[in-house]
């Protein structure tokens, strides 16, 4: 009967998969069977393409797991392009809407300033065919910057050290706090900080939430990696000079190390005495920021039809605050925040 019933509830899935549309939350109709493969595909090619940048948080890149990652893109059919390659495919009239729907977005008629040399960029990209939005078909293509090992405004490091003078308490201090922004405001999952108790309860036995901590400077070193994607739409029997640029959106990846060497801590605040640290004094914790509408073939599609204005729409993060104890800033990071490909480098 328990087999039955799987069957049962496949065979009913299949029905509604072939037969229905489902609203997107900007208004438009989407055919479920028509994009169900490609909205899968998509979602794995965009993890792929997090888990690549996020090799480069660190000098020293595993390449095994770069190769492997890589040849999974390939497979899904991804292409690797030059920077070259970008300008001449991506020039920058493609973000002009009444270019773009006119047909007149040719590489060859391309007048803008051409950018310094992008080989500090990594450009991934991948086309979506036969894409179904209100009754009509779709093609899109993605291109997707990711930072690789060399220096480039796709990734931010630094370090600083914060000064204290006064204890504070371990329970209601954050040792590391990472709050990302976006146009709409604080990017839900990204906040959760770690917590000065949560840190040295692991290494401390018998501290409480009411033990207090004194240090006189605490040490924060960080990694910012941001990938930025270019959603180029156009109706699928169209070339791609109609393409437009209509969707630009960002995810960024924060590593954050903070280090407090020599701090002393006490059980009880305001008595007892203080005590030594332990030798494990460091901490780490990643930060991970992504928009709702990031990667999104369903925001590109309604900006498609519903832009005003002739801009891109952008889900893009704007800013990141890294804090520690007592509410101290230890950065502000303002990542990229581009119109077009050319604005990376």
């Amino acid at each position: 009967m328990k087999g039955f019933r799987i069957v049962a509830m496949l065979l009913l899935t299949a029905v509604f998969l072939s037969s229905s549309t489902i609203a997107s939350a900007g208004g438009g109709e989407f055919n479920v069977a028509s994009n169900y493969q490609e909205d899968i595909k998509e979602k794995t090619i965009s993890k792929l393409l997090q888990e690549r940048a996020s090799l480069f948080h660190t000098e020293s890149v595993n390449a095994a797991a770069l190769t492997q990652i890589d040849s999974e893109l390939k497979r899904l059919g991804c292409n690797f392009f030059t920077s070259q390659e970008v300008d001449e495919k991506f020039p920058d009239q493609k973000a002009d809407r009444a270019l773009a729907l006119s047909g007149r977005t040719s590489s060859s008629i391309d007048t803008r300033v051409t950018p310094p040399s992008q080989s500090n960029v990594t450009w991934v990209e991948r086309r979506i065919s036969n894409y179904s939005y209100n009754g009509k078909r779709y093609n899109i293509q993605k291109l997707t910057a990711i930072p690789n090992d060399k220096d480039s405004n796709l990734k931010i490091v630094g370090t600083r050290t914060l000064l204290y003078n006064t204890p504070w308490n371990v329970a209601a201090q954050n040792l590391i706090e990472v709050a990302v922004t976006n146009a709409a405001g604080l990017i839900p999952g990204t906040t959760l900080p770690l917590i000065a108790y949560d840190a040295l309860s692991a290494i401390i036995t018998g501290i409480s939430r009411t033990s207090e901590v004194s240090s006189p400077h605490i040490s924060y070193s960080w990694s910012m990696t941001e990938l930025v994607v270019f959603a180029y739409v156009r109706l699928e029997s169209q070339t791609d000079d109609y393409q437009w640029l209509s969707h630009i959106s960002s995810t960024t990846e924060t590593r954050v190390v903070s280090v407090a060497p020599g701090f002393k801590y006490r059980i009880n605040s305001g008595t007892g005495a203080w005590e030594p640290s332990p030798k494990i004094d460091i901490w780490e914790k990643t930060f991970l920021a992504m928009p709702e509408y990031y990667d999104s073939t369903a925001a590109a599609l309604y900006a498609y039809e519903n832009t005003i204005g002739g801009l891109a729409a952008h889900d893009c993060v704007e800013r990141i605050v890294i804090s520690g104890p007592l509410d101290k800033v230890a950065q502000t990071i303002s990542p990229v925040y581009p119109q077009f490909p050319g604005h990376i480098g």
